[in-house]
């Protein structure tokens, strides 16, 4: 059991490591609008790799989701549409804030909400602070391919409503043209293209390694997956906005901080094991 939540601990890391650096490409892309590089980034994303992946994993692709009534079909797909309102005000903290700005605001609040609602929903939260292990873990808070294929109805609401975002907003705002960013040179368009298709891909497989990772976390501890995700997806993007020096300029006292914070998540995380073991 021990070997099993260290290797879920694992996949949970190399996850948020994929998802603190998506936005480091997309940095790159030059001479388009924010919109297009999005939308683009999102094709691959919440689209294809979802199919892709689901499609080449799946024995039988179409009959699995036939399976399935809209009644289980249509909330999985709205609540992913309600994800997709949060990941457009998380990608313009990106752009806004920095990764290690906008990581920390928006996923910290994330990862709060996120570990304790769960079992706020399930009525457990009263066995978690009655049990040893369930306080040790809540103290951190300040079958392999099962989840995959639920990430193309997800993951297919919130598509809808970035693209429809980003759409509307090309065709709206008088100073951004999609026809505009297409018509830049050969060579940048293709550069832009691969940069924004790569970030796309780093932040799909953060979902991909989170159901590796939630795999080998005990059941009655699954919801700290997403604790144990998120804390990694705060450090990892701390980590990764002092390499591309965000911090620069700024002063010892913020970077100080920021170093800090990132030791705090460390212990978290390690208590969040200790309390799972326990």
């Amino acid at each position: 059991m021990g070997g099993s939540i260290l290797l879920g601990i694992f996949w949970h890391f190399v996850g948020a490591t994929s998802a603190a650096c998506f936005y480091a490409p997309m940095k790159k892309v030059t001479n388009w609008s924010w919109e297009t590089m999005w939308a683009i980034a999102g094709i691959f994303s919440w689209i294809l790799l979802p199919w892709g992946i689901s499609y080449w994993l799946l024995p039988d692709f179409g009959s699995y989701y036939s399976f399935f009534g809209s009644d289980i079909l249509l909330p999985v797909f709205l609540f992913g549409a309600m994800w997709g309102i949060g990941n457009i005000g998380y990608g313009l903290t990106m752009r806004y804030l920095g990764m290690s700005m906008g990581i920390g605001i928006a996923i910290g609040i994330t990862l709060i909400v996120g570990t304790l609602m769960t079992p706020i929903i399930q009525g457990r939260f009263g066995e978690l602070l009655a049990s040893t292990g369930g306080q040790m873990t809540l103290i951190g808070v300040d079958p392999l391919y099962v989840a995959l294929p639920s990430y193309v109805v997800i993951m297919g609401g919130g598509a809808i409503i970035n693209l429809g975002f980003c759409i509307i907003r090309l065709i709206t705002r008088p100073e951004l043209s999609f026809k505009a960013d297409m018509s830049v040179v050969k060579g940048l368009l293709i550069s832009n293209i691969l940069f924004s298709a790569l970030g796309g891909i780093m932040w799909y497989f953060q979902f991909f390694f989170y159901a590796w990772g939630h795999a080998n976390i005990p059941a009655n501890y699954g919801f700290m997956s997403w604790m144990l995700h998120m804390s990694f997806y705060v450090l990892c993007g701390g980590i990764v906005g002092l390499l591309l020096h965000e911090w620069k300029d700024t002063g010892k006292k913020p970077t100080r901080v920021l170093c800090i914070g990132c030791l705090i998540i460390v212990l978290a995380a390690n208590i969040v094991g200790l309390g799972m073991a326990n």
